[in-house]
Protein backbone atom coordinates (compact mmCIF):
# COMPACT_ATOMS: atom_id res chain seq x y z
CA UNK A 1 0.00 0.00 0.00
CA UNK A 2 1.03 3.47 -1.03
CA UNK A 3 1.36 6.10 1.92
CA UNK A 4 1.79 9.53 1.85
CA UNK A 5 5.22 11.06 4.02
CA UNK A 6 4.99 11.79 7.72
CA UNK A 7 4.71 15.60 6.65
CA UNK A 8 2.11 14.77 3.79
CA UNK A 9 -0.31 13.13 6.63
CA UNK A 10 0.27 15.97 8.85
CA UNK A 11 -0.97 18.14 6.21
CA UNK A 12 -4.39 15.92 5.46
CA UNK A 13 -5.15 15.41 8.95
CA UNK A 14 -5.08 19.03 9.62
CA UNK A 15 -6.89 19.57 6.72
CA UNK A 16 -9.57 17.24 7.78
CA UNK A 17 -9.87 18.22 11.23
CA UNK A 18 -10.30 21.74 10.30
CA UNK A 19 -12.91 21.14 7.33
CA UNK A 20 -10.86 22.02 4.58
CA UNK A 21 -10.71 18.38 3.20
CA UNK A 22 -12.55 15.81 2.79
CA UNK A 23 -11.68 12.06 4.10
CA UNK A 24 -11.31 10.28 0.87
CA UNK A 25 -12.69 6.52 0.87
CA UNK A 26 -9.55 5.16 1.15
CA UNK A 27 -8.21 6.74 4.08
CA UNK A 28 -11.48 6.19 5.65
CA UNK A 29 -11.02 2.78 5.17
CA UNK A 30 -7.62 2.91 6.32
CA UNK A 31 -8.21 5.49 9.59
CA UNK A 32 -11.84 3.35 10.83
CA UNK A 33 -9.96 0.19 11.25
CA UNK A 34 -6.72 1.91 13.08
CA UNK A 35 -9.17 4.10 14.77
CA UNK A 36 -11.56 1.44 16.01
CA UNK A 37 -14.29 3.82 14.93
CA UNK A 38 -17.32 3.76 12.31
CA UNK A 39 -17.74 5.74 9.14
CA UNK A 40 -20.84 7.66 10.67
CA UNK A 41 -18.20 8.61 13.92
CA UNK A 42 -15.18 9.12 11.32
CA UNK A 43 -16.90 11.24 9.15
CA UNK A 44 -20.28 12.43 11.16
CA UNK A 45 -17.88 14.58 13.66
CA UNK A 46 -15.39 15.72 16.32
CA UNK A 47 -14.00 12.26 17.64
CA UNK A 48 -12.80 11.55 21.17
CA UNK A 49 -9.34 9.95 19.91
CA UNK A 50 -7.33 7.70 22.98
CA UNK A 51 -4.58 9.46 23.94
CA UNK A 52 -2.02 7.28 22.76
CA UNK A 53 -3.10 7.41 19.66
CA UNK A 54 -2.80 11.66 19.78
CA UNK A 55 0.77 10.92 21.50
CA UNK A 56 1.69 8.57 18.90
CA UNK A 57 0.76 10.67 15.95
CA UNK A 58 2.60 14.05 17.20
CA UNK A 59 6.04 11.68 17.57
CA UNK A 60 6.07 11.24 14.12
Amino acid sequence: MDVPQTASLRVYVSEWENGKRNISDRYAAILRQLMGVTDAELRGGPLTLPRQWLTDMRSC
